[in-house]
């Protein structure tokens, strides 16, 4: 008799590829498989969030996918409608569908997310602690990282190629940073159409040549503006200027150093439109 599991919540953003799953590897809090395209599936154990490949599960019913790959090694498919096939078990797609993507763009202003952001004494993957680096001029490599994505945003040559990859963990330092600037950079409408050609210059197959097959998935999914529920929690405290420490908390919960990360990200995302307003006030 077939186990039918619903999830709590599924991002609107995932791909369907009908046939063989593979799992990827096992955490305590996700899950990640890859499906007939080499597409990233995320599952999520309730309060770890949604990431725009992810599936929100309740606490029993993700250990409970994870004991039957991890132990009873079931054969995993997606069928034509989407659903994930484990064994004898069947994951709905059917479930409430959230967008993530920043739906309600504005203004970032740099004393919001400085005064939102200065008290964080959590550790960056490379460079300290936050709190300090805001208080400070970018270091050597991080003016650099600045300039060539300051290039990009100009229509100017650029090459971020040396950068990604760099740093520890599944989605290394730089990977994060690059996703926080794409979430700082996303809160004005009017980059939408620039920022998309990222995508261009550097596909996620080119992106897997340099970097983790999850941080590719998560970089592929920022130049095309989707991110995770927590770190889209962050910027809606940051545009209602709300001291949210809920949604901090649990961006700082990402791994070792990877919600330190994306937040130094939005930082140097926020330099970065600063600079553009002042230039346009210039003009």
């Amino acid at each position: 008799m077939s186990n039918i599991v619903k999830p709590l919540a599924v991002s609107a953003h995932i791909t369907c590829a009908p046939g063989e799953v593979f799992c990827f590897s096992l955490h305590n809090k996700v899950i990640n498989l890859t499906d007939n395209n080499n597409q990233i599936i995320t599952l999520h154990s309730f309060n770890n969030g949604l990431s725009p490949m992810g599936w929100s599960l309740r606490q029993d019913d993700f250990w409970y996918i994870y004991d039957l790959i991890e132990r009873d090694h079931v054969a995993i498919s997606q069928t034509n409608c989407g659903d994930l096939v484990f064994g004898d078990t069947t994951l709905c797609r059917q479930a409430r569908q959230l967008n993530l993507t920043i739906q309600q763009p504005f203004t970032l202003q740099k004393n919001v997310v400085y005064t939102l952001l200065s008290p964080l004494k959590h550790s960056t993957g490379l460079f300290g602690d936050l709190a300090s680096l805001l208080n400070q001029p970018l270091n050597a490599e991080l003016q650099q990282f600045y300039e060539q994505i300051s290039r990009f945003l100009t229509n100017q040559p650029f090459n971020l190629e040396p950068f990604i990859g760099l740093g520890p963990g599944l989605t290394p330092t730089f990977d994060d940073i690059l996703v926080g600037i794409f979430a700082a950079l996303y809160t004005d409408r009017s980059r939408h159409p620039q920022l998309v050609n990222m995508h261009t210059y550097l596909p996620e197959s080119k992106l897997e040549t340099l970097t983790t097959k999850v941080s590719a998935a998560f970089l592929t999914c920022a130049f095309k503006g989707t991110f995770t529920l927590n770190l889209l929690a962050v910027i809606s405290s940051i545009r209602q200027y709300n001291q949210n420490t809920l949604a901090m908390k649990k961006l700082l919960s990402y791994g070792h150093s990877s919600g330190a990360d994306l937040l130094l990200g939005i930082w140097i995302g926020t330099l970065l439109l600063e600079q553009d307003y002042h230039h346009n006030e210039v003009e």
